[in-house]
């Protein structure tokens, strides 16, 4: 239960401080037991919690999903585009990413078909284009009716505006280009003329072309391709063009910074240190002096504040949290482009930024508060770090004792939700990855807090009745438990029941075990396991003789009744996996399990 202290003290707080939140009237999801609804600004619901799944509104319309098949609704809840696709995306300029199976397919909002797409991954429409990438994970360019603009030939799309597409290519011999390409199909720079192309502000790039003679040149342009300023001395490096200000590096032979140096277009230096100086933000550098010491300087070179240590968020929003004495407390204030502190508090750092650097996400000990741009504390360190803050269109949201509080603009609790204390099946509309984790007898992992141990081998009595002789996998449906502490779930036993240790292939101590459904006559994955590419991910765990591991299984529930089996593949690096398979039950999904990965969209 929220303590009454701490509401009272939240309901206090619009004489902390004044926020200036937007004065329509958004809504936003709420839970309760269960199922998803909309409350407004007040808390008032304003359509109830029916829903399994939905996102936010975006041109007036959210998608929503009731049963297997997601659909549109408008603010009062009509149902405006029918429940017909396994997922559903937002609107924005007027149309929708919709997927029927693995067919992703763009409507208006009327819910007519605008084109449908064969590509893996089609990213939101900007300037009447987006940015496509096929499954070999090669990157296109299309127009607003699907036709293909820029082919899908490229390793990756660096920026692009209302004329010209920046591109990456690698070749055979791992050799890296980059060129630009007009939305016409005209390549205006060619890829054989710079080995690296980086956006250093908004209208602003920096080329770096083959070295010739073992000298590089660095280049300076805009997005019309002229050439504001170059620089051809050796190992003389452009790292970053903000601001009007140019900031140049001399290395040695091994990579080291000699000195970094801020010049203008006209190639006059304006400030000189043997530290290393990061890009102006606000007309704002900070120097790394070294020993924890940073300045602040303006363009023209003069120093404004010494500090330490310095948070992420480098005046991005024209506001710097930094540490004014070089002690073991790390306590942060907040500075102005002046170097004045804002406010009286200090924080032990700083989480996120919200609304363009409205407010900040700041933490005292194991909790969250909200400060504003002015350093004026917004909501004090109530929120439960493990829960992300939202803050939009005048609500904060966050987690308090366990229950999930909104705030309005005058930082009012207007509506705050318990957890439903009633285990359910997991209802969900894309692949769940690998959640088994096994250690072989005796093998100890730290895990992080909050992580339950992984089983390790039990010995297998006459009461399991496991058949003999075998590598077997059972899912007990005669039974329910908990499945991650909140969904219901099932045991699920790996046994050895023969008479010798058998290695069992491993990701970081996680079985290749997926869960499979049998849809249209065969056995289909509705579970993924994760690509690990660290080496030494990879391993196994021993399972000894007559003995068994006892894990947990989700229990699903969804609009496709079908049965149900588990797949364990084991010696995954040999030409030939081995597969168990355990008993067949029954069960339900959703479509979108079917194939839907996160990494889709």
């Amino acid at each position: 239960m929220i303590s009454r202290k701490i509401l009272f003290l939240l309901m206090l707080l619009s004489g902390v401080a004044a926020c200036n939140f937007p004065k329509d009237k958004p809504l936003f999801i709420f839970t309760e037991h269960g199922k998803v609804g909309f409350i407004d600004q007040q808390g008032k619901i304003i359509i109830p919690p029916v829903y399994a799944e939905a996102d936010d509104f975006s041109e007036g319309l959210a998608a929503v999903r009731s049963d297997g098949y997601f659909g549109y609704i408008d603010p009062s809840g009509k149902m405006i585009i029918s429940a017909a696709y396994d997922r559903a995306e937002a609107f924005h300029n007027g149309m929708a990413l919709v997927y029927k199976g693995t067919q992703a397919q763009y409507i208006n909002k009327q819910g007519k078909l605008v084109f449908t797409s064969s590509y893996a991954k089609v990213d939101r429409f900007k300037n009447g284009y987006a940015q496509i990438t096929t499954t070999t994970q090669m990157m296109g360019v299309i127009d607003s009716i699907g036709h293909l603009v820029v082919d899908t030939i490229y390793n990756h799309l660096l920026y692009y505006n209302k004329n010209l597409i920046f591109l990456h290519k690698a070749y055979e011999n791992h050799r890296d280009s980059f060129g630009a390409i007009n939305l016409n199909g005209k390549m205006v720079l060619p890829f054989s003329r710079f080995q690296l192309l980086e956006i250093a502000e908004k209208g602003y790039f920096i080329g770096q072309t083959y070295p010739v003679n073992n000298r590089t040149i660095y280049m300076l342009m805009d997005t019309t391709l002229h050439e504001i300023y170059r620089s051809d001395t050796s190992n003389y490096t452009l790292e970053a063009y903000s601001n009007g200000r140019i900031i140049a590096t001399k290395r040695d032979s091994i990579n080291h910074i000699n000195y970094s140096q801020v010049i203008d277009t006209t190639g006059k230096i304006w400030y000189r240190d043997e530290g290393r100086i990061r890009p102006y933000k606000n007309n704002r550098a900070i120097v790394e002096k070294g020993e924890g010491e940073n300045i602040v300087i303006d363009p023209y070179g003069h120093t404004i504040d010494t500090c330490y240590n310095i948070e992420t968020y480098e005046f991005d929003y024209g506001v710097a949290f930094v540490q004014k004495s070089n002690n073991d407390e790390e306590e942060y204030w907040m500075i102005d482009t002046c170097g004045h502190r804002l406010g009286k508090h200090s924080f032990h750092s700083i989480k996120a930024v919200h609304l363009q650097g409205e407010y900040y996400e700041f933490s005292k000990g194991e909790f969250i508060g909200i400060v504003d741009k002015k350093g004026n504390i917004v909501v004090p360190a109530v929120f439960d770090s493990e829960y992300p803050v939202e803050i939009r269109d005048g609500i904060i949201k966050g987690k308090i004792n366990n229950a999930i509080v909104y705030l309005n603009y005058d930082h009012k609790v207007v509506r705050a939700t318990r957890p439903d204390p009633t285990k359910r099946p997991l209802n969900i509309s894309e692949q769940r990855s690998g959640y088994t984790y096994v250690l072989s007898a005796g093998k100890e992992l730290d895990l992080p807090p909050g992580f339950e141990p992984f089983p390790q081998p039990q010995p297998i009595t006459a009461a399991n009745n496991f058949r003999p002789g075998q590598l077997q996998i059972r899912v007990r449906t005669d039974t329910s438990i908990l499945f991650e502490a909140k969904y219901l779930g099932y045991p699920l036993l790996i046994a050895n029941t023969t008479t010798k240790p058998i290695d069992i292939d491993t990701q970081d101590s996680g079985l290749y075990l997926v869960l499979q459904a049998y849809y249209n006559n065969r056995w289909v994955d509705v579970e993924y396991l994760m690509d690990v590419i660290c080496n030494d991910s990879y391993g196994t765990e021993t399972l000894g003789p007559q003995q068994y591991w006892m894990t947990t299984c989700p229990q699903y529930t969804g609009s496709i009744k079908t049965d149900l089996r588990y797949k364990l593949a084991n010696n995954v690096d040999s030409t030939t996996h081995t597969y168990i398979f355990s008993n067949v039950f029954k069960g339900s999904i959703n479509p979108g399990q079917l194939w839907r990965e996160k990494k889709h969209y």
